[in-house]
């Protein structure tokens, strides 16, 4: 038999038996309802949940990942450690009551400020809100953050739809894959920001991305990687404080943008 004859049975049959291993793709029927101009339900949420996640900050031109763990309380309390190499904690992010502290250990400093949103001021990034990183890992995307929200269609085509949203206090374009109706990307037009989801699977029939990212001006400022997520976790103890040793000091957040002050700007006025 003619050797290109083989190849090409060879590749057919290769084709078939991956098309028939392949799972199929992960359906969002929220997401589909919303594209049929339905109001959704919200799907089902834990009462907790944990996550291991891998954080890449970009900065310039260098980038720095690190591991993160994850505990939550969706919408009410949130803890993130953040361990470097031989799983040295480096820094804790605690979220409760519509407030947040970021303790930095090597540094010996701590942060607290009032409010839902949080800022990356280093990568440029300007308040969001903090449920905005981790609702999506209990299947709540936008607009599922304000359900029955107003939904605006702006487009619909073969694969993908767009429909425009208020969450948190701004307008946001969420994109959708129109043919199982999960969510690819936040675009915050105002300020230039996207937040896109990818490689897709499903946990407790829920929609899960396994990836994320942030992107600023279309060039990415942080990405998450989920790399295992247990809802309703047994705790040994209650993970939700965070400890601020006596010798640390309080500073503010400051924008790399702004210039430092000077001995002159430190002056009493009065004096």
């Amino acid at each position: 038999m003619n050797l290109k004859i083989i190849a090409s049975l060879g590749l057919a049959w290769a084709t078939l038996f991956f098309w028939q291993c392949s799972p199929p793709p992960t359906v969002f029927p929220q997401g589909q309802r919303v594209l049929e101009g339905k109001r959704p339900e919200p799907p089902p949420r834990p009462d907790s949940l944990s996550a291991e996640l891998a954080l890449t900050f970009f900065e310039g031109q260098g980038r720095n990942t690190v591991s993160a763990a994850l505990s939550a309380l969706p919408y009410a309390k949130y803890k993130l450690d953040f361990s470097g190499l031989f799983g040295m904690l480096m820094a804790s992010f605690y979220f409760e009551d519509s407030s947040w502290t970021l303790a930095l250990y090597e540094e010996g400093v701590y942060l607290r400020q009032e409010g839902n949103h949080i800022a990356l001021p280093h990568l440029g990034v300007e308040p969001l809100s903090v449920h905005l990183f981790f609702s999506f890992l209990w299947g709540h995307f936008l607009p599922i953050g304000e359900w029955g929200a107003p939904v605006e269609f702006v487009s619909a085509e073969a694969d993908s739809a767009a429909v425009r949203v208020e969450y948190a206090g701004e307008n946001w374009l969420v994109l959708f894959h129109s043919k199982t109706g999960t969510v690819s990307t936040y675009v915050q037009e105002e300020r230039d920001l996207r937040m896109e989801f990818s490689n897709y699977g499903l946990m407790k029939g829920r929609p899960l991305p396994n990836r994320a990212r942030l992107l600023r001006e279309g060039k990415p400022v942080l990405a998450i990687e989920v790399k295992s997520v247990r809802d309703n976790p047994t705790w040994r103890r209650s993970p939700f404080f965070i400890r601020i040793p006596d010798s640390f000091r309080e500073v503010e957040m400051r924008n790399p943008e702004d210039s430092p002050p000077t001995s002159e700007d430190s002056q009493d006025p009065q004096g």
